[in-house]
């Protein structure tokens, strides 16, 4: 829906603007041009209304499964153990970057990088490189 008010939008822009050229090169008339101008704005809440259809169907869909009935407590309640999921994937995705960065940086070097933050004695540009990581 929204590539079709996306079309609509630019197509009725450029009649709009092209209306009065029209008038004023005397292509079309004055009462041509009125209901040219009457026919965009009929179309237009047409579409208008699709979107508040379209939303209206959305909503009842979330309202029986549950989505919008739910108190916020019910909702952080739910999703706890998708955040948990999410945190230790996260936290498995920075042990990668980590082992994959003292391959590379401490083969280079002859350092490893600090697991997972780097002590005020290692100010290496490798261990401040993922020190910084780590922070995210």
């Amino acid at each position: 829906m929204a590539k079709v008010r996306q079309w609509w939008y630019l197509i009725a822009g450029a009649i709009a603007a092209l209306i009065p050229v029209l008038v004023q090169l005397g292509v079309i008339g004055s009462d041509q041009a009125r209901s040219g101008g009457v026919l965009i704005e009929t179309l237009s809440s047409l579409i208008g209304g699709a979107g508040a259809l379209t939303a209206g169907t959305i909503l009842s869909k979330q309202r029986k499964n549950g989505t919008v009935d739910q108190s916020p407590i019910d909702l952080v309640i739910n999703n706890i153990p998708v955040v948990y999921e999410q945190a230790m994937r996260a936290e498995a995705n920075v042990k990668k970057i980590q082992d994959v960065a003292n391959d590379v940086l401490g083969g280079i070097t002859g350092m490893r990088l600090p697991n997972p933050i780097a002590t005020q004695n290692d100010v290496s540009l490798a261990a401040a490189a993922m020190m910084d990581i780590t922070q995210y």
